[in-house]
């Protein structure tokens, strides 16, 4: 009998153990990257390869959208690509910095089991 119970609470710490695990493990979020422009005072026609937007290392404070509560800031790389694991919901993305670039804040929506591409763009303020 003392046996039975033994393994019975050891069956029941791990199937714990098993589902807090699988809490944690989030597979859905936002991929993309951040770019900033104009980076010449003249636009031209056709475009010139030079005056493209360049990538931004941005960094943005994700909130849940319905409660403005902060949920985690995040930091693009250098080459202005970020992937940001967040569960399924409505979240605003809003640029942490001041000043210019500018960004403007971003609704986005996370759905289960799928990384969303987002593109932020900020702005230069070159004229």
């Amino acid at each position: 009998m003392r046996l039975f119970a033994i393994v019975a609470v050891l069956a029941a710490l791990i199937i714990t153990a098993g589902a807090q695990a699988a809490k944690r493990k989030v597979d859905s979020g936002i991929r993309g990257e951040a770019t900033a422009g104009p980076t010449c005072p003249v636009e031209r026609y056709p475009p010139d390869p030079q005056c493209r937007d360049r990538p931004y290392q941005a960094t943005v404070r994700v909130r849940r959208k319905r409660t403005g509560e902060a949920v985690k800031d995040f930091t693009a790389r250098k080459d202005g690509v970020f992937t940001v694991r967040l569960r399924p919901g409505a979240y605003r993305l809003e640029p942490a910095n001041m000043g210019f670039p500018r960004g403007t804040p971003r609704d986005v929506t996370v759905h289960a089991h799928k990384f969303d591409h987002v593109h932020l763009e900020y702005d230069t303020g070159i004229r």
